[in-house]
């Protein structure tokens, strides 16, 4: 059977109510989701752009990484155990998708062969150790949680800042070569989200790791820490969009009330979970 969300037992969503609703998590994970897909479907369906189509890589493995990841507060524990055992996958490819996305459009070609192969040997350890079920020491049925690997669970945050390193130079080299204030200010932006993106994941994941691994509070406290990582996105989407409207970057002249639809839809979900 498909391994699906919100099946699993009273006793387990008793549990989530206590450090997150499931009602929030519903929020934080489906409109999320769907507004950085519908961006980046629109986009690349009116431009055909390399980056248009890497920014598309990285919503449908974003997308894929949260529902995987509300699987591992919703779903029975054989669901569970299979989304949380494997969802580091999605989430390694969204941060390699991403510098491709950068890159691409700062620079306005395809990244040289030789970065795409080294990127992409940073989506091999967490192949080996989810196929090897390495990173997945223990799992405790009755509270509905596993016991994680605490070498492995360090490996996401750690190639974001890998990631981010690059992100930040190359946004310093090119701002600083282009001539023209628009250019200038698109780099600028589109290194702004790009960081944004990443470190927002990043840092939620730190945070709870860190909790995790000096036993600091209940375990289910600190994952609930992990949901601000959903934050990451509407920033790399509502940034992406107000670049597209103001700078009229992709080549993109038309239909611009949707975008600023968009970028309202996106800063309307920003401001619902500032209270939390």
């Amino acid at each position: 059977m498909f391994p699906l969300p919100y099946t699993g037992s009273a006793y387990s969503f008793d549990i989530t109510q206590v450090f997150i609703s499931s009602s929030n998590l519903a929020l934080a994970h489906i409109p999320t989701v769907v507004i950085s897909l519908a961006f980046a479907i629109w986009l690349y369906k009116h431009t055909k752009k390399l980056s248009a189509f890497y920014l598309l890589l990285v919503t449908i493995m974003f997308s894929l990484w949260a529902y995987f990841d509300l699987m591992t507060w919703t779903a029975n524990s054989r669901s569970l155990m299979f989304a949380w055992s494997s969802y580091d996958i999605f989430s390694t490819a969204f941060i390699v998708f991403t510098y491709w996305f950068f890159y691409s459009f700062v620079k306005e070609k395809d990244l040289p062969f030789w970065q795409k192969l080294v990127s992409l040997c940073f989506l091999i350890p967490p192949l080996i150790y989810t196929f090897l079920s390495i990173n997945m020491t223990e799992f405790f049925n009755v509270i509905d949680n596993a016991g994680e690997n605490s070498t492995t669970r360090f490996y996401v945050p750690l190639l974001c800042v890998t990631f981010l390193l690059p992100i930040i130079l190359i946004t310093f080299i090119e701002y600083r070569k282009a001539t023209e204030k628009p250019t200038k200010q698109k780099i600028l932006l589109s290194g702004l989200a790009s960081c944004l993106f990443l470190f927002i994941f990043s840092i939620s994941f730190f945070i709870t790791n860190m909790a995790l691994y000096f036993n600091i509070g209940l375990p289910n406290a600190a994952y609930a820490i992990s949901a601000f990582a959903l934050f990451a996105m509407p920033f790399l989407t509502g940034i992406l969009a107000y670049i597209v409207v103001k700078y009229e970057a992709f080549n993109i002249k038309t239909i611009k009330s949707i975008l600023y639809i968009l970028i309202c839809m996106a800063i309307l979900f920003v401001n619902i979970f500032l209270p939390w």
